[in-house]
């Protein structure tokens, strides 16, 4: 509540300063916060970041907040208009040139799809968001190799994913990381 309390005073401060840059960031924090505890609040917040930073050149910031409008969406079970938002969302960072996010959108999509138990698009998903692997952060690495198994596990194919998980594994113990262990 306390967060939440601090962006809206924020959102109202640039408001008044008709700082469009700084009310889309509120906008965006707001919708972060409120995501898995108020969807439709968190829904609503996106949307407005959006509708702000369509009118604004930061491309980055839009794809930040069309990714957290598809998570929420995916909260909801709107998994058509979750896809949407992520695919918009690397189209976006493929026009101003950066991979920055794009494994991470690939993994919520494989996310969505697994979900839907559209196993063989899961797959491509998690394995594009894996296909620069070695510069990427651990975590991402990791997500994009559990998810791996994740989908391997629901399609019965145990020996494989217990092989995504290992590796997993491996990894965090050689950084000592007690969060993946």
């Amino acid at each position: 509540a306390i967060v939440a309390e601090h962006y809206t005073k924020a959102l109202e401060g640039f408001t008044a300063l008709k700082d469009r840059q700084r009310m889309a960031n509120a906008e965006i924090g707001l919708g972060t916060t409120y995501y898995m505890k108020d969807d439709q609040a968190s829904r609503e917040h996106y949307k407005k970041a959006i509708d702000i930073l369509e009118t604004l050149s930061d491309q980055y910031s839009l794809a930040s907040a069309l990714h957290g409008y598809g998570n929420s969406l995916f909260m909801v079970g709107d998994f058509g208009a979750s896809i949407e938002a992520y695919t918009r969302a690397i189209e976006i960072l493929g026009k101003v040139g950066t991979t920055a996010g794009v494994a991470g959108l690939r993994q919520a999509m494989g996310r969505v799809q697994r979900e839907q138990g559209d196993y063989e698009a899961a797959l491509e998903s998690y394995k594009q968001s894996l296909a620069n692997f070695d510069t990427l952060d651990p975590a991402t690495q990791w997500s994009g190799l559990k998810g791996l198994g994740d989908v391997y596990r629901a399609q019965g194919r145990f020996d494989l994913s217990l092989e995504q998980y290992a590796r997993v594994l491996g990894y965090a113990q050689a950084k000592n990381d007690q969060q993946w262990i």
